[in-house]
């Protein structure tokens, strides 16, 4: 079966992927190379989920280590009440992005998913930010050294405040810190060089000089629901994930393509 996937993030990426294990041929078509998906700090918390949601997890897990790209399923984590008393614990998991974005198949002008549908035996459009125009749209952004030093690693968790953290984890031989995020771009740019302060002044990574910024954007419905790709459809869609984007895609996706 040929499938046509627009976008190349993670969603789209997951979905080649996906597709090629079930023996289908996929094609990734996008109007740029770049991924926002590589902007972000891929954390998952199972808590944050519903008990249906965290079976979804779990399955998404097992393709990120079929791709190599699990880092780890606990963190250190402290607070601002007192950032000297640390703790791990086992529901924060990571995944490394990284390893999973593939690069489009084919890069330019997306035609019209109709158009598509009559070339393709189906059609993903994971294309995010222009999945829907009823969409809320939130920067988030991501600060990578690769000089810096950090205790605790892979992943580090501190809360900055009450349900709001800084992530600190090294991948890739880089430290990155990030969990910052908007639907200001300028504050969310303010909000994570203020996070590596923090970071900096409670001796969380080391102060260095060479911190480069990411940036890329992350969607949800206004309603708060997720486009979820419909079971058995030929031309679906998925999208709004915001955070839950890494958690859920994956088994979302494969759900679908075997349906198909």
């Amino acid at each position: 079966m040929k499938i046509a996937i627009i976008g190349n993030g993670i969603a789209g990426s997951s979905a080649k992927r996906i597709a090629q294990e079930f023996g289908h041929e996929p094609t990734i078509i996008s109007t740029d190379n770049a991924s926002a998906s590589k902007s972000a700090l891929a954390t998952i918390r199972p808590t944050w989920f519903t008990k249906a949601q965290q079976v979804n997890i779990e399955r998404s897990w097992s393709w990120y280590l079929k791709w190599d790209a699990t880092v780890s399923r606990n963190a250190v984590v402290s607070s601002w009440k007192d950032p000297s008393m640390i703790k791990e614990q086992d529901d924060w998991w990571l995944v490394q992005p990284l390893r999973v974005l593939e690069k489009p198949d084919i890069v330019g002008m997306v035609p019209y998913v109709d158009l598509l549908a009559k070339n393709y035996d189906a059609v993903l459009n994971a294309s995010g930010v222009s999945v829907s125009s009823d969409l809320n749209r939130f920067w988030g952004a991501t600060l990578v050294s690769k000089t810096a030093k950090a205790d605790n690693m892979p992943f580090r968790i501190h809360h900055l405040r009450p349900y709001h953290s800084v992530h600190i984890v090294q991948t890739e031989n880089a430290i990155r810190i990030g969990s910052s995020i908007s639907k200001d771009k300028q504050k969310c740019y303010n909000e994570i060089y203020r996070m590596k302060e923090i970071c900096e002044d409670s001796g969380l990574v080391s102060k260095v000089d060479d911190w480069e910024l990411a940036m890329g954007v992350r969607t949800q419905t206004k309603d708060k629901k997720l486009i979820e790709p419909e079971l058995g459809k030929k031309v679906t869609s998925i999208g709004g994930l915001h955070r839950t984007g890494y958690a859920l895609a994956p088994d979302l996706i494969a759900q679908w393509i075997a349906s198909l």
